[in-house]
Parts: structure tokens; C-alpha cells; sequence
């Protein structure tokens, strides 16, 4: 959830702090139970790219962008970074296959 503030709320994108969310609670840490771990830069990419400047994640306190972005690698790529893994794969095939029309024109 983002607001017009440039705040989100991240659930359980990351964690503030450890045991729980109790000890140092805005020292950005990646969550334990991240649904999907290989996608976080990608979204803490795009929180970025959205102008988002603190964080609220479902354990432990508020976390600034700046902070995240100290402890937690964003994505490198940034083409990448807000298209659906759908979308992307079908980007990669239609290059491919251009690349294979070019060879075999």
C-alpha cells in the first residue's frame, strides 16, 4: 500500500530489526518468511523508482529508503523492475526470435 506521503506499507517485504522485530527495530532485514526471496531487490526497486521514502513492514518499526537500501542489495537491472516475470519472458522471446530471423534472413 503506498500513500501520497511516500510511505508504503511492505507487509512482509522485510523486517525491522531481529527476534521479532525487537532488538535494533529500524535495521533493515531481509524477512524469514519472504514468499518469494529472489524478488525483493526487484521490489525494493521499484518502491524507489516510486519515490518512496519509509517503510513499514509487518515486524518491527519504520524503515527509511536509505537505510534499506544500505542493508538490503536492490535489483542491478532496472529494465526489469516493474514487468511481470510473464511480461519479461515474453520480451526475452520476441528478442530471441529476432535474432534468429536476422540469422536465418
Amino acid at each position: 500500500v503506498l500513500t501520497p506521503g511516500g510511505e508504503a506499507m511492505v507487509g512482509d517485504l522485510l523486517m525491522g530489526g531481529w527476534f521479532g522485530g525487537r532488538v535494533r527495530t529500524t535495521r533493515p532485514v531481509r524477512h524469514y518468511f519472504a514468499e518469494s526471496p529472489e524478488r525483493v531487490p526487484r521490489s525494493l526497486a521499484l518502491l524507489d523508482r516510486l519515490g518512496v521514502t519509509r517503510l513499514y513492514p509487518a515486524i518491527g518499526g519504520a524503515l527509511a529508503i536509505d537505510d534499506v537500501r544500505a542493508y538490503v542489495p536492490f535489483e542491478a537491472r532496472s529494465e526489469s523492475v516493474g514487468i511481470s516475470p510473464i511480461r519479461l519472458r515474453e520480451r526475452r522471446l520476441a528478442i530471441a526470435g529476432a535474432g534468429a530471423a536476422l540469422r536465418a534472413g
